[in-house]
């Protein structure tokens, strides 16, 4: 069968690379490929196609999309083909209003490539699945990762009493470079020439460690659970 160009929409997260759907966001994606798609498949279901026509090993079958009849497969026809070769990345740019004017780079014109991994067909129910597995990126190192989690988990202690107003104002601070860290170092394509392994973790200040060691020796201790502190 000949080429088909065709439009189809398909759910996205709220940002590229973030498992994210609460603003429940679809995107509108292109396949310009066979109607009916040949699909190889390994032992293990990961297909894949060939542009030409190629051998079946032993162990491999095939089996057809055809995304006329099937127009619910038209995401799985279009990562299973691949990217158009004449693809170009680009990019949009705007200056963050964080006193810095720090640079934000956003990949403006992504395909459902970016966004999803391969489908896999499962071989016992011979399905291909309903719903695509997302490409998420972590880039926080494992001494990041430890520091952020106790970060949170001091944050979510102190949130729930009442300080002086200097620790207040201390702990507003705190959180908001907290904040500022956590966005760097999770989304570091945003932030061109930066390097989000030299950012410097913010500082908690001694006063609030002080409060946080009363709750701990204090009767709040079993509650919070804060031994990791």
């Amino acid at each position: 069968m000949a080429d088909v160009n065709v439009n189809y929409d398909y759910r996205v997260p709220n940002e590229l690379w973030i498992d994210d759907f609460s603003e429940n966001l679809t995107r509108t994606f292109n396949y310009v490929g066979p109607e009916e798609l040949i699909v190889t498949l390994p032992p293990d279901g990961s297909g894949y196609t060939q542009k030409l026509d190629g051998p079946v090993y032993p162990g491999e079958t095939q089996v057809t999309i055809n995304v006329t009849t099937n127009p619910e497969l038209l995401p799985h026809a279009d990562l299973l083909w691949d990217r158009p070769d004449d693809h170009v990345v680009q990019f949009t740019t705007t200056n963050l209003d964080d006193g810095a004017n720090t640079v934000y780079q956003e990949y403006s014109n992504p395909t459902i490539h970016d966004y999803y991994w391969k489908p896999i067909y499962n071989m016992e129910t011979n399905s291909w699945p309903t719903e695509l597995q997302l490409i998420t990126k972590d880039t926080m190192s494992p001494v990041q990762r430890t520091f952020v989690a106790k970060a949170d988990m001091f944050v979510e202690i102190l949130d729930q009493f009442t300080l002086s107003s200097d620790d207040a104002t201390l702990f507003a601070n705190f959180k908001t470079a907290l904040d500022t860290y956590k966005s760097r170092i999770i989304k570091p394509w945003k932030y061109v020439g930066e390097n989000p392994f030299d950012l410097t973790a913010p500082s908690i200040p001694m006063s609030l460690i002080d409060a946080v060691n009363k709750v701990k020796g204090g009767s709040f201790e079993k509650m919070f659970n804060a031994d990791d502190l």
